[in-house]
């Protein structure tokens, strides 16, 4: 009884939130090196379009014309199949987008929150069903928002069980998006 009591202070004096002392000023961690705008989540601005559905939008520095087509080219560059088009809203969606463990160069996990299991992140392992919708808004100014869009559910593959499993976007590949567009268009 005494190990397992010893043992057991051990643990949670390491698991304990670190104190500080008064007059202290906090610290933050320092920022990422290489880390994308979604990590740090800088210059992004998210809405609620609805309760579950948020709306990510990054500021590009480019007429609405010049942002569309470097969004078209940033999307399939990142891997993401567009099933339909709207070139006078400048907008693109596939609201069946159905992807497993990748895109493009990352892992879903990256990108994606489905919870995780004994294994690791759900995302990495469920058969992913996104509604995926991205658009270029002008501004007053003549520059564009990038707005990106997000709906995702993860389906076991094991097992008989067809649950769906709510994903919530970590709104890196949104960011990951404006990034390609500014950088296509010189901004």
């Amino acid at each position: 009884m005494l190990r397992l009591s010893a043992t057991l202070l051990i643990f949670l004096t390491a698991c304990a939130p670190a104190t500080q002392s008064p007059g202290q000023p906090m610290q933050t961690p320092a920022p990422r090196a290489g880390a994308a705008v979604g990590d740090d989540f800088k210059d992004g601005r998210v809405t609620n379009v609805k309760p579950d559905v948020v709306k990510v939008g990054f500021d590009v520095d480019a007429p609405p014309e010049k942002a569309w087509e470097a969004l078209i080219q940033v999307v399939a560059d990142l891997g993401i199949e567009v099933s339909g088009t709207d070139p006078a809203a400048f907008a693109l969606n596939n609201p069946d987008f159905q992807i497993s463990r990748r895109l493009g160069d990352e892992r879903l996990s990256r990108y994606l929150r489905c919870g995780s299991g004994m294994t690791g992140p759900n995302a990495d392992r469920y058969r992913i069903r996104m509604n995926f919708h991205s658009q270029v808004a002008p501004t007053p100014d003549g520059k564009s928002v990038v707005e990106t869009t997000i709906q995702a559910m993860g389906t076991n593959p094991e097992g008989t069980s067809n649950a769906r499993v709510p994903c919530t976007s970590t709104h890196i590949l949104e960011s990951r998006i404006a990034e390609g567009v500014a950088k296509l268009v010189g901004g």
